[in-house]
């Protein structure tokens, strides 16, 4: 029995000392950390944030996408203070090594809310990074393809094509299958609106009107005729007078006639009026002699609006209208009357007087 006493005795001595040693090491340790100007974070929660930190770390939970209270931005990585690490002192830059590798592992960046905020975009999108790296690459490669020196000289090629097919409707070779070997009358209107939109020049568009008019078959020759009643100008006036006056197909000849004396409406006096003097046309006396018919047709049309029952504004407008250009016509006709030789002098002379008998000069 004593002997017994004298062990626990002794057992409880080594115990008293073990603890005693290792009570003096640990203070030993926490001494040496405060002389070098550490801050000692191990106080009350200071050292549970601690290691909750470094379990969440362990576990992960680096962006605290769970709810949790850790923040990248108030992280406790960025203390420079020390961590106990299984009984022992480490320095917390350990600790930050530790939650980078794991936020590395989950393709995050520790201490970065932006990053957080694309992980969720990328998973809201249904990408991983790899993805999404490899769609931005996809953009850059379509960016530089399309800014590329050969994508630019596909457009220039795409351009010049296209430029090149606008001229080639602006030829009169472009115009002579479809028109005179296909006889197309879709052709014809294609010819008639390409002019009107200035795709296709007066001095082309004239060319193949002359080649229709002068064809020996009557259905190329009313495409001619077709041409110049859908655009009425000087030029189209001049072309279906020495038409009218050529032309041995009874009905187009009279079709021709009547667009002709057409032209005695008030808005296309000028179209006449300009086509007055022989010495502004090159088939001189035929339109000129035509053009004074024309005028003659005018005076009449004046004679009965001014004639007529009810004066409508309508009518008001087109005897003023119409007065004007008789006095235009007839100044130009004294010029005539002067200048041109005597068929032309002759003709003139009896336009005038018809004119000075509707309107005062």
């Amino acid at each position: 029995m004593g002997n017994s006493n004298k062990q626990l005795q002794t057992y409880i001595t080594i115990a008293g000392l073990i603890a005693l040693v290792l009570g003096f090491m640990f203070f030993s340790k926490v001494k040496n950390g405060l002389d070098k100007g550490q801050n000692s974070t191990y106080k009350g929660r200071t050292i549970f944030k601690t290691w909750d930190a470094r379990k969440q770390a362990d576990l992960g939970n680096v962006s605290g996408d769970d709810g949790s209270d850790y923040k990248p931005s108030v992280s406790y990585a960025d203390s420079t203070s020390q961590d106990i690490v299984d009984g022992g002192m480490v320095n917390s830059v350990n600790f930050i090594d530790k939650k980078k590798k794991a936020a590395a592992a989950k393709g995050k960046k520790v201490g970065t809310t932006t990053t957080a905020k694309t992980s969720s975009s990328n998973r809201r999108n249904g990408l991983s990074n790899s993805d999404r790296m490899s769609n931005n690459n996809d953009s850059n490669q379509n960016f530089a393809a399309m800014n590329s020196p050969a994508s630019a000289a596909k457009k220039k090629s795409t351009s010049q094509a296209a430029k090149e097919q606008e001229e080639d409707i602006n030829n009169v070779k472009y115009w002579e299958d479809p028109i005179f070997v296909e006889q197309s009358p879709a052709a014809v209107s294609k010819l008639i609106s390409s002019y009107q939109i200035q795709k296709v020049s007066s001095t082309v568009f004239y060319e193949l009107v002359g080649e229709m008019t002068t064809d020996e078959r009557v259905n190329i020759r009313s495409f001619g005729v077709q041409a110049l009643v859908a655009t009425p100008s000087t030029r189209s006036f001049s072309e279906l007078a020495v038409f009218k006056s050529n032309e041995t197909d009874t009905e187009l000849r009279t079709t021709a006639e009547t667009e002709v004396t057409g032209y005695s409406a008030v808005n296309r006096m000028n179209f006449v009026i300009s086509n007055l003097n022989p010495l502004n046309s090159s088939n001189s006396q035929t339109v000129s002699l035509e053009a004074m018919r024309v005028v003659v047709q005018a005076t009449k049309n004046y004679s009965e609006v001014q004639q007529s029952q009810g004066n409508s504004p309508r009518d008001t407008a087109s005897a003023v209208g119409l007065e004007t250009k008789l006095t235009q016509a007839y100044n130009t006709l004294e010029v005539v009357a002067q200048t041109g030789n005597d068929v032309t002098k002759a003709e003139a002379v009896k336009t005038m007087d018809s004119i000075s008998k509707v309107i005062t000069i």
